[in-house]
């Protein structure tokens, strides 16, 4: 059976944008990509798009992925801004040969770059890219060729381009002890891919575990890699015990191919979960999956502030639906953001996000109200409505009150404080704080007064 991949570009037209507006960047938590291209060369603003490969055989008809171009966050201003897409679908023939795969899409100057992986007539695998210059793909080349890469369906390797212009290539290699002992391996060339220097490995432990899922991310005259380290999961130099815990680490690479030192965002993430980063107008983000003590595994961010990472935050907390007896795998019926199981008038969405305060999402483009309290530059409640302190606009005379920081009800209590008012109708009409019995603090229950 003989297989060819199939590539599809997704182009997109923006007819308007405002001069304020410079980077605009999305995240794709499930996948192992995310290209993004210059609108136009010497624009500051930027088009974010997914550029998603299927694969088809002479057996089968064609199988697709395809995400649709989107403008979203990293905007700073405020202001609601029109930007119409016109967006068209554009199928070519890949360059990668039979029996290729293990695909990634990243960005160039010039266009595109794909990498992926092919069998080699010589054995093992050949590592090989090609980019998409004037609307055809360049002929293929290959960065490596061995028989001890570590191939894996979910783990893939890349080819990225450097702020100077310079290409670097990642790989895994698996190590003596097999299974999944295996690392990383990064190598860079100077004359557009034709030449590759020697490999060298990010991570400063040679452990036999695994170390992969690797996301690099182009910023200033830097590129920056982020990989998943299994280090804990033997014993240390010292004799410390294992603490079988997945990590995320960071290293970045300088002018003149000068490694930085090696940092660590998050000592305990999901071992087998693909990442993702991305430049902002804030600087580097990466996305990956979290691993709480109580094995909650969310979607999580943190950015590259001042040289230093940020504590990760949930992008999206699966774990207050699994406190409440939600189903965080199923998004429909009274599972969903628009259920309403305790039929109190107010849906799950707003059961955990209270939409009468007042909270606007800067990550967006434009900014939209997701009503949810969150970190700075994410979701926030901007002006928490206090009637006792007389906080928010108005003196709280049209939001929601909050006086007592708990900002989410009960989507199986109509009555979440149980102070005989329903939630929908303090939250709505009276304007009380559906969380608390005695909003004003006069001794009186909400329901009484």
């Amino acid at each position: 059976m003989s297989y060819e991949t199939l590539v599809l570009l997704i182009v997109a037209h923006v007819d308007r944008i405002d001069a304020r507006t410079r980077h605009c960047v999305g995240i794709l938590p499930r996948s192992a990509m995310l290209a993004e291209a210059n609108m136009t060369r010497n624009s500051y603003p930027r088009f974010c798009y997914p550029l998603v490969w299927g694969v088809r055989s002479d057996k089968r008809p064609p199988i697709f992925a395809l995400v649709i171009a989107v403008v979203l966050g990293g905007c700073n201003n405020d202001a609601p801004i029109q930007t119409p897409l016109q967006v068209s679908i554009v199928e070519m023939d890949s360059p990668a040969g039979p029996g290729s795969g293990e695909s990634r899409l990243t960005s160039g100057s010039d266009g595109p770059i794909l990498s992926w992986l092919e069998r080699s007539v010589e054995g093992g695998h050949e590592l090989r890219f090609s980019q998409v210059r004037e609307g055809s793909w360049s002929e293929a080349r290959t960065v490596a060729r061995s028989e001890r890469f570590f191939v894996n369906w979910a783990d893939f390797p890349s080819v990225s381009e450097a702020p100077d212009g310079s290409m670097y290539a990642h790989w895994l290699a698996r190590g003596e002890a097999g299974g999944y002992d295996y690392g990383v391996r990064i190598a860079r060339s100077t004359d557009g891919g034709t030449s590759w220097g020697d490999p060298w490995t990010p991570h400063e432990d040679d452990s036999p575990t695994e170390h992969g899922f690797v996301s690099t991310v182009s910023y200033e005259d830097r590129l920056g890699f982020t990989w998943l380290d299994g280090r804990a999961y033997v014993a240390g130099e010292d004799g410390t015990p294992p603490t079988r815990e997945m990590s995320i680490r960071y290293r970045e690479v300088g002018p003149g191919n000068t490694p930085g030192p090696e940092m660590l965002i998050d000592g305990r993430v999901c071992d087998c979960c693909q990442t993702s980063a991305a430049m902002t107008s804030d600087g580097p983000v990466v996305v990956y999956r979290n691993r709480t003590s109580d094995e909650i595994r969310d979607i999580y961010i943190a950015r590259l502030i001042e040289g230093e990472w940020t504590e990760g935050r949930p992008v999206s907390d699966d774990g207050w639906e699994i406190a409440f007896g939600l189903d965080p795998t199923d998004g429909t019926g009274d599972d969903g953001a628009y259920g309403d199981p305790d039929d109190d008038g107010l849906l799950n969405l707003w059961e955990y996000v209270n939409p009468g305060w007042t909270t606007r999402n800067g990550s967006t483009f434009p900014p939209t109200q997701y009503f949810r309290p969150g970190p700075v530059n994410g979701t926030q409640t901007e002006s928490p409505c206090d009637p006792v302190l007389m906080l928010g606009p108005g003196g709280c005379e049209f939001l929601t009150a909050e006086v007592d920081s708990i900002t989410f009800t009960d989507p199986f209590s109509n009555d979440t404080d149980g102070d005989g008012l329903n939630d929908s109708r303090e939250a709505l009409t009276l304007l009380t704080d559906p969380t608390a019995v005695d909003t004003d603090g006069d001794g009186i229950l909400d329901g009484i007064e």
